[in-house]
């Protein structure tokens, strides 16, 4: 049975044998692209009823989506409580004591210390830095050791 959904979508316990169908296999889901007239319609079914029942926004949208397409669509493009722009110096620094903190298992508690950012979008800068952080001391031991070499060059 489903109990808990996470913001990021993460599904915690088991699924009855029908939600994959009802979610995913049902022909008559549509899979296409969202369009621009859904995105607004979408919008517009939230500003009206709020974010709490998906299912009746989904079949108040009318495009064959599911409730949890509408969740997914509305919470990772549409949401503008959700920040979709480049990350900050400040707000670096603050996932980077965040993870300090909470580690690197649970990035909705992370999340939940970043004003308008997502656990995925944590996640994802978290990954960025430490590849930033493990380029830039790869180069730092590539240069010194470069550096090295050419003293021994030039002393012999």
């Amino acid at each position: 049975m489903l109990e808990t959904i996470t913001n990021d979508f993460t599904i915690l316990l088991h699924f009855p044998p029908s939600f994959r169908w009802l979610n995913c296999e049902d022909p008559l889901i549509n899979h296409s692209p969202w369009t621009v007239l859904e995105d607004k319609k979408l919008l517009f079914i939230v500003q009206e009823r709020g974010i709490y029942n998906w299912i009746d926004i989904a079949i108040t949208l009318g495009t064959q989506r599911t409730p949890f397409q509408c969740l997914a669509r509305y919470q990772r493009s549409l949401n503008p409580h959700i920040l979709n722009k480049d990350w900050t110096e400040d707000e670096d620094a603050r996932l980077c004591a965040a993870v300090e903190i909470f580690g690197d298992n649970n990035w909705q508690l992370v999340a939940s210390n970043l004003e308008g950012r997502t656990g995925p979008q944590c996640s994802n800068r978290s990954v960025t830095i430490l590849n930033k952080h493990f380029i830039i001391a790869k180069l730092k031991i590539l240069c010194n050791f470069h550096n090295a070499k050419s003293k021994l060059v030039v002393i012999l």
